[in-house]
């Protein structure tokens, strides 16, 4: 019964991980959230109020990581406007623009920090029975307890990032060409640090649960495709830039985190599988709603791991024409570059789904 606590406990938290959520959670009422404890005899009456209370608290968490998602495109919107003022020879219009924009960004991002200060606070502790009866609510106590600490150090290195894009986005929209032409790169690195933040939170949200969990296997596959996003990327750059790009190389790369990808997605099906026929075999569990609302949670794994696998048939595809022989025209990847941007939205509604389903827990 405890370890299904601790196994359903990174259900609730890993769910509430992804950084460019489309939606967001509600949170609940304080009626809610003030209910009586739980008896002390009903151990799962027990487990499904310390899943609600890491569920408002990771709301918070994932509202605030919500606020940088947005704050991003909005950086990104903001360099088109600037591109247009550039092509425009608009300098003029352009600086008067650029100087509300860039104090507008930047109180945003202050406001931002503040949040986010608020909302990484301690985590609920562990009910002292789970935690005396099982050690591995030790492992879960420093993890949860580290996550404050991860998610402060991401949201500086980007609001680094985002204060050097700046400055180069109201030079652009001043009509500074070489502001203009290093600013479609240096854009990039917006998307890679957006991988780079999901692949560490991922890795922070599941660091307690138990190797054979499919959450843990979900986020190793999507990991594995975050990184070979993040080589296309990056590759992307070198083009822009005019440097060489090791196609042979790139391609070799792009197969070998496909592979572990599908690797990992097999073992999330399998895992899912396993474990919801462990929590239907829980007698204490027969008949409540924590019940159905593990399976409703667990049933979504099959969807997480199909759209792993399509992903996984795309990089191989791009892995194949790159490394044809003649030329690369990057302009024709364009289409797979979608598909792959068009799969990862998949990947985050589904993820929200389970997020939503497990906060009526």
């Amino acid at each position: 019964m405890r370890k299904l606590t601790a196994a359903l406990a990174a259900l609730v938290l890993a769910a509430a991980s992804p950084a460019i959520a489309k939606a967001q959670s509600p949170v609940r009422s304080s009626a809610q959230s003030s209910a009586p404890a739980p008896a002390a005899g009903d151990p799962a009456a027990q487990m499904r109020a310390y899943l609600a209370e890491v569920a408002v608290w990771s709301t918070a968490i994932q509202q605030s990581l919500q606020e940088q998602s947005d704050a991003f495109v909005e950086v990104l919107d903001g360099a088109d406007v600037a591109l247009d003022f550039y092509d425009r020879r608009a300098k003029r219009d352009g600086r008067t623009w650029a100087k509300t924009w860039g104090a507008e960004q930047e109180q945003a991002w202050a406001a931002m920090g503040a949040k986010l200060d608020a909302a990484a606070s301690a985590p609920p502790p562990v009910p002292p029975a789970f935690a005396a009866a099982d050690a591995s609510f030790a492992k879960m106590t420093r993890a949860l307890n580290d996550l404050p600490e991860i998610l402060r150090r991401d949201f500086e290195k980007n609001r680094i990032l985002v204060g050097r894009i700046i400055p180069q986005v109201q030079a652009t929209a001043g009509g500074d060409k070489r502001a203009a032409e290093g600013l479609v790169p240096e854009l990039l690195n917006v998307s890679i640090a957006i991988a780079e933040a999901e692949n560490e939170l991922g890795t922070a949200t599941t660091a307690f649960a138990p190797a054979d969990h499919p959450q843990r296997h979900l986020v190793s596959a999507s990991q594995s495709t975050n990184l070979a996003l993040i080589e296309l990327l990056t590759a992307e750059q070198a083009v822009l830039l005019s440097k060489p790009v090791d196609e042979a190389a790139l391609a070799a790369r792009l197969r070998e985190y496909a592979d572990a990808s599908e690797v990992a997605a097999a073992k999330v099906e399998a895992n899912a599988t396993r474990l919801l026929a462990e929590v239907r075999g829980t007698r204490v569990l027969a008949g409540t709603e924590l019940l159905v609302t593990a399976e409703r949670a667990l049933a979504t794994y099959k969807d997480s791991a199909d759209v792993e696998r399509l992903l996984v048939n795309v990089l191989r595809e791009m892995a194949t024409r790159i490394e044809a022989p003649g030329e690369v025209d990057w302009q024709t990847l364009l289409p797979s570059l979608e598909q792959l941007e068009a799969l990862a939205s998949q990947r985050v509604a589904i993820d929200l789904q389970r997020r939503q389903g497990l906060q009526g827990a």
